[in-house]
């Protein structure tokens, strides 16, 4: 047998018991394996014959079951060596940052698939996470417009989140302020002017604009409680807010009449004194009549009004309603109208609402006016 089966070979075979790859019943049919029979030893053993006495008996060799031992063993061998080359490369394997999820033996097919479908998920929110920025906070300006005999200490009092910008200014023609300005005119719309102009490209996303004045007769409550307790939400959704909510008495009663037809009743009206709105100037009427169409290109309303005295909020999205030539259009005005600036502030005082975007005629009541523009206590009881 060693001529077709080498005798290491066999002895592998003798001493690994390989009955778990070959069949007992195979292994009896191979000579020189333990347990061999050919199925004549009772035969020779009744003729005085013993196995080691059969020369002719290796003739009889069945070579399809040393083929079959041959293959068992390579198969074998092949096994052996692809389980040992796996083990190294897993080993090997280099460790990443990766979640895992730690899969326990045996465990059914439909939980494998459910824990990657779970390890995906956590991946893709990762991904989504490492790719959120830092959300910047909103920022807020004050600005104010100050005469030299303002004191401005309330400022102080003001919360430390809003970005202050005082414009001091004397009372004559000279601005002597730390903002400056291209001339003492038009009162608060000049200062006002400059700053959407100076900062357009970079403005704030809330701007509060301000008299120097801690109180007066034109609000209720002083002014660091009416900038701290302004409730931005009404300011964000609306765009443009005034902080007086005395309506009834302070804007809403002073329309400006501009239709032709009430111009005319106006002219020929002895009690009205040729003026075009219940209570204003004739040269404040006048200038924005004339001016409607070039400042705002839409067209001209039967009448105009809000509350009055320029001091209000706007969101940065209400600025951008107009563009910076378009200030620096309005600025200009002021700084070649022959009117005084009393008067040509009054034209912007009554326009502000327009300019940022709001409807000509904005009024309403009192009470809801409050309710709206302040956080509580300045809000008081809300109507239902």
């Amino acid at each position: 047998m060693s001529s077709l089966v080498p005798e290491h070979v066999l002895k592998q075979v003798q001493t690994f018991r390989l009955s778990s790859l070959v069949p007992e019943h195979v292994l009896k049919q191979v000579p020189g394996l333990p347990g061999y029979s050919d199925g004549h030893e009772y035969e020779r053993l009744a003729n005085g014959q013993h196995d080691e006495d059969s020369p002719q008996r290796a003739t009889k060799y069945n070579y399809k079951i040393y083929a079959s031992i041959i293959c068992a063993l390579f198969v074998t061998f092949l096994a052996f060596k692809g389980a040992v080359n796996t083990h190294i490369s897993i080993s090997t394997m280099p460790n990443t940052s990766s979640p895992t999820i730690a899969i326990p033996k045996y465990m059914p097919e439909e939980q494998i698939n459910t824990t990657e479908s779970q390890l995906q998920q956590i991946n893709a929110t990762k991904s989504n996470l490492d790719q959120i920025v830092d959300i910047p906070k909103e920022t807020k300006a004050l600005v104010v417009s100050a005469r030299s005999r303002d004191v401005i200490h309330w400022m102080e009092d003001v919360q430390e989140d809003w970005i202050q910008y005082p414009y001091l200014v004397t009372e004559d023609t000279n601005p002597n302020s730390t903002l400056s300005v291209p001339a003492n005119d038009g009162n608060e719309a000049m200062r006002y002017f400059s700053f959407i102009i100076d900062n357009y490209d970079s403005l704030p996303d809330i701007i509060a604009f301000r008299h120097g004045h801690n109180t007066t007769w034109h609000q209720r409550f002083d002014s660091a409680a009416e900038v701290n307790h302004l409730n931005l939400t009404t300011v964000r959704l609306r765009g443009y807010q005034n902080f007086n909510c005395e309506l009834r008495v302070l804007g809403c009663d002073q329309h400006i009449y501009l239709a032709d037809k009430q111009r005319a009743e106006n002219a020929t009206n002895d009690e009205s004194n040729g003026r075009l709105s219940t209570r204003s100037d004739p040269p404040v009427d006048e200038a924005i009549y004339q001016n409607w169409d070039a400042w705002f290109g839409v067209p001209m309303p039967e009448d105009v009004t809000s509350a009055c005295c320029a001091q209000f909020a706007v969101s940065k999205e209400a600025v951008y309603r107009r563009t910076k030539e378009k200030y620096m259009e309005y600025r200009q005005w002021l700084l070649s109208t022959n009117l005084e600036s009393r008067h040509s502030g009054m034209v912007f005082e009554r326009l502000w609402h327009v300019v940022f975007g709001m409807a000509p005629v904005v009024c309403g009541s009192d009470e809801q006016c409050y309710c709206d523009v302040y956080t509580t206590p300045l809000s008081g009881t809300c109507p239902p």
